[in-house]
């Protein structure tokens, strides 16, 4: 049985145990199938839908923090470092700093974060305008894009968003098309959308849904998936507030 409560004015969610996490599924699985990843990823995309629709980025997704059980059931966890990213009109709440782990970083957050630093020493933080930052929901958009690669390849493509200091980004940027070939019609389809360059044009993770309908099949009935993630939205969206 779940039970939220709060110990010591810190938000704590008791779930259901979940053995694995996706970094150990792809480590032991050489053998999964591609209906079998599908699966694990479409719950991982509806769950981020669902912190999407709430005004919630993630900002730290990657393996680790999506457990599995023996079933193939996932659940996402982790949420130590989400925010609210949409005021209450609808418009972006911009992240200024590096949340998550370095291979799953949008290369936007990287040159924003550097910009906010050099700010912060130039004119001090009280002075910095919100537009020097990033959007951190097509952030997490980006960090599914580099999720679907591992479970694809089974391996990171690069340790860093960064075309300067990482061959593998730069070789994934410079000969886009050439990567881009080395996959499945349906597997391009899904980085393409996921891992654009340009965060406007990124596509989040309900439209990946609507515009992937075979993902879509792998789901249990929306109910059911809103009612396992419905009180993790409602802990964390009384803490989640202005964010960096």
């Amino acid at each position: 049985n779940k039970a939220g409560y709060r110990a010591a004015d810190v938000p704590v969610l008791v779930t259901d145990y979940y053995p694995d996490d996706l970094f150990a599924v792809i480590e032991r699985s050489e053998d999964m199938t591609t209906a079998d990843r599908d699966k694990l990823f479409a719950q991982l995309v509806y769950a981020v839908a669902h912190l999407h629709r709430h005004g919630l980025a993630h900002r730290d997704l990657k393996l680790e923090n999506a457990c599995v059980d023996a079933s193939g059931s996932l659940r996402l966890i982790d949420l130590g470092s989400s925010a609210s990213a949409r005021n209450r009109m609808g418009g972006v709440i911009n992240s200024h700093q590096i949340h998550g782990s370095d291979p799953y970083v949008a290369p936007e957050a990287l040159t924003a974060a550097a910009s906010y630093e050099r700010m912060i020493r130039e004119r001090g933080q009280s002075n910095i305008p919100d537009e020097h930052g990033y959007d951190p929901l097509a952030a997490d958009s980006w960090s599914l894009g580099v999720i679907y690669l591992c479970l694809v390849r089974r391996c990171f493509h690069w340790e860093k968003a960064d075309a300067d200091e990482d061959a593998g980004y730069r070789y994934f940027v410079n000969r886009r098309e050439r990567f881009l070939g080395s996959f499945s019609v349906r597997e391009r389809a899904v980085i393409e959308a996921l891992l654009d360059m340009d965060p406007k044009k990124r596509c989040s993770p309900g439209d990946l849904l609507v515009r992937m309908p075979w993902l879509r099949e792998h789901l249990t009935p929306a109910t059911e998936i809103d009612a396992r993630l419905a009180s993790i939205v409602r802990v964390y969206a009384a803490r989640c507030g202005p964010n960096t």
